[in-house]
């Protein structure tokens, strides 16, 4: 029996006699008793007035596990990232998109959600504007990582406050950001 759940192949033949879809995804089980994850892909053909299902499988069971594993990498890395005692802010063409808990905190803000999508220069002191603009733009243009600095950020209450700032140039979601 390569059906690893009954219930799949019960599935399969009512979604074929109703005409309905023509994939499905599912786990069979090898002679060895290995699970395959598999997209099964079929079609009903008449031939002399008899009905024959024609199927084929694809064999997704690797593409399956790499994708939990990074799922899980990623999971792992946002917790460490999340909940590091230091400040980290990613922005993107200009616009902040990511920043962890303690960058909320520093920033005098309760969430994520007050942040993302704003200008970054929205948060930095108009003395330091032109400097984080050269320094971002290196970023972008070298790929350089730039040295700690001092700065002054608003926080969103108003208050200006002294940071330290380091930057390097990362992939966030596709695109460049630092």
């Amino acid at each position: 029996n390569i059906w690893n759940n009954p219930e799949d192949r019960k599935k399969m033949l009512q979604v074929i006699e109703d005409g309905n879809l023509k994939s499905m995804e599912i786990d069979i089980r090898k002679k060895n008793g290995d699970l395959l994850n598999v997209i099964l892909f079929f079609e009903i053909h008449t031939l002399g007035g008899k009905k024959y299902i024609h199927s084929t499988l694809i064999d997704v069971t690797r593409q399956k596990k790499t994708e939990e594993f990074l799922y899980e990498s990623e999971h792992r890395y946002r917790s460490l990232v999340e909940f590091l005692p230091l400040a980290m802010l990613v922005h993107s063409q200009g616009k902040i998109v990511f920043l962890n808990k303690e960058a909320i905190n520093l920033l005098h803000g309760s969430c994520a959600e007050e942040f993302i999508g704003k200008p970054i220069m929205e948060i930095i002191h108009e003395g330091y504007k032109d400097i984080a603009r050269r320094r971002i733009s290196n970023i972008y243009r070298k790929h350089d990582d730039t040295e700690l600095l001092e700065e002054k950020f608003i926080c969103l209450d108003g208050e200006v406050i002294d940071v330290e700032v380091a930057a390097r140039s990362v992939d966030f979601q596709g695109k460049p950001a630092s």
